[in-house]
């Protein structure tokens, strides 16, 4: 598949999974022609699979990215921004009884966090067993760092401790290798989804010198994944997008340096009814075409000849 092999029908023991609010295709161009030779592929071009999912729920066009990362999650697109969507089963409900292990990143989520399930009647056990980290400051709360050696319990909540005054100390990618690495030490089929909302606020605020410096370290943490699994042929590498921002992108020379050094030159326009998809490993051909975003959690597990038991069958 894309000229690459591939086991097809074949289900994920590992899945990792970026959800990247703002992201479209074009714009790995920040990236790739920033580069000296200008032809060096991104970790997201060795990807096996390319699709694309329609950006509409029962309520309207164009969701937020809050809104389409949760129906992705849960399968449905009855997303109404309140605590009902807490009541709905996650992915990670589904594969309990599998003995997968979940670890979820959020980077500048807001009030778009998978946390505010726990002030929701209802929605306490969203989250179950999952770890979550938070890449923002927190009051009194469980703290990380990526130099520490803490120890993360199921269940918990932790914020980045280099946070503060609305500023990171740390990387995106320094955080993510340094709880990987605690992370992966207990055995077991793993799901780690990352998610990330402040490239689409670097967009917003028009600050494209700052949108490609995510990017890049997006790019880099890719690329780590890809490492650490390069000998196996059991994990399911997943990008996913919603509320993809259009903007028109300079021609050529003194425009695009000045695009590339000042952010200049870029006329934006509304976000975009479909947003893209790459996936690379087992089930990968699931995700290629065109689909609906809450269809993702089924493609996940779907296999053309069932012979063994599929956890999504209950959805």
């Amino acid at each position: 598949m894309n000229l690459k092999s591939h086991y097809y029908s074949e289900r994920p023991k590992n899945i990792i999974w970026l959800q990247i609010a703002g992201f479209q295709e074009e714009h790995l161009a920040m990236s790739r022609f920033s580069k000296p030779q200008g032809v060096k592929s991104s970790a997201f071009e060795t990807m096996s699979c390319a699709g694309k999912m329609w950006n509409y729920n029962l309520y309207g066009l164009r969701p937020n990215a809050g809104s389409g990362f949760l129906s992705q999650l849960v399968g449905s697109k009855n997303i109404q921004n309140n605590c009902e969507d807490y009541k709905k089963s996650p992915l990670w409900n589904y594969v309990n009884s599998a003995g997968y292990k979940v670890g979820i990143f959020e980077i500048d989520a807001g009030k778009d966090s998978l946390s505010t399930s726990k002030d929701c009647s209802g929605g306490e056990g969203f989250l179950g067993q999952s770890i979550l980290w938070k890449m923002e400051k927190g009051q009194g709360a469980n703290p990380f760092h990526y130099l520490g050696n803490e120890k993360f319990q199921k269940g918990s909540i932790y914020y980045d401790k280099s946070c503060k005054n609305g500023a990171c100390f740390a990387t995106l990618f320094d955080n993510l290798k340094s709880i990987w690495r605690r992370f992966e030490k207990q055995q077991g089929q793993t799901i780690f989804i990352v998610r990330d909302f402040s490239y689409l606020k670097a967009l917003r605020e028009k600050d494209i010198t700052r949108a490609r410096e995510i990017l890049y370290e997006l790019d880099k943490s890719l690329q780590f994944f890809n490492e650490e699994f390069k000998r196996s042929q059991e994990t399911l590498f997943l990008v996913t997008s919603s509320e993809s921002m259009n903007f028109e992108m300079p021609k050529k020379g003194k425009e695009w340096l000045e695009f590339e050094t000042k952010g200049k030159h870029v006329l934006f326009r509304n976000s975009s009814l479909m947003s893209p998809v790459f996936a690379k490993g087992p089930g990968a051909e699931n995700f290629c075409g065109l689909y609906e975003e809450y269809e993702v959690i089924k493609r996940i597990f779907w296999t053309a000849n069932k012979k063994t038991w599929n956890p999504l069958d209950l959805f």
